[in-house]
């Protein structure tokens, strides 16, 4: 039976899972610089390993109204890019079986579908999936995050 190892982290008392092959780094959170004119679910741009990396508060991407105070930053690869993802809590890695994830319900893909990949149940908690590649819009990861020079 194919495993799925996940970082499950913790965003307003939800449960959300990445894959792990999409997570680079957990770290303390940085220091944020604004940045005018992005959309709500960004806080701006902090500095990591020497690269400017937009920050992205999961809870207002995924609708809440308030940003989170973050206890972590997950660096998570967005195909050839990286943000930051500010979440209040990392649980830990899970290992669970594929086959506990099952699709999104038709509601759930028209809401914030393009971040969400899948549900699962954890320990008698939702579990979401989060699709590392598509958590940020591609209309607004291109403003966020500079163009590799050649």
């Amino acid at each position: 039976m194919t495993s799925l190892s996940v970082l499950v982290v913790s965003v307003e008392a939800r449960a959300f899972a990445l894959r792990l092959d999409e997570v680079s780094e957990i770290m303390r959170p940085l220091s944020v610089a604004p940045m005018p004119g992005a959309p709500p679910f960004v806080r701006g741009v902090a500095v990591a390993r020497g690269e400017p990396r937009p920050v992205v508060d999961l809870a207002m991407l995924l609708g809440a109204s308030e940003p989170v105070a973050p206890e972590r930053f997950v660096a998570v690869k967005t195909g050839e890019r990286q943000v930051l993802l500010a979440v209040e809590t990392v649980v830990g890695i899970q290992r669970l079986s594929a086959a506990v994830f099952e699709d999104l319900p038709p509601l759930f893909r028209q809401a914030k579908g393009h971040a969400m990949e899948a549900i699962a149940s954890l320990d008698d908690r939702l579990l979401i999936l989060l699709a590392g590649g598509r958590l940020v819009p591609p209309e607004h990861l291109a403003v966020l995050t500079p163009e590799e020079s050649e």
